[in-house]
């Protein structure tokens, strides 16, 4: 595995093209704020999703930090917040 990203560098574009990837659909079709649920992101899809962004940030997310995370920008604050490394005093990208 590769060293993981900083959570400097991790933005919801990050979460957007592996999204895309997994879905089959153009990145530009995600919105940050589109609720996850209304792209078809069944529970076996999120959990591959989170296993492959977990893999390259490092995060180690727990069940409830995923609670609030229904958009790509309220995923990608979960993420960040679990990022080695991560500055608590640092806001978390939006």
């Amino acid at each position: 595995m590769s060293q993981p990203m900083s959570p400097n560098t991790f933005t919801p574009d990050d979460v957007r093209r592996e999204l895309a990837r997994l879905l089959d659909v153009p990145p530009e079709e995600i919105a940050d704020d589109r609720p996850l649920v209304d792209l078809s992101l069944d529970s076996i899809r999120l959990v591959e999703l989170v296993v492959e962004l977990q893999e390259v940030t490092g995060a180690r997310l727990r069940q409830e930090d995923l609670r609030g995370a229904t958009t790509v920008g309220t995923l990608t604050r979960a993420i960040v917040a679990r990022i080695p490394g991560q500055d608590s005093g640092r806001a978390a990208p939006r």
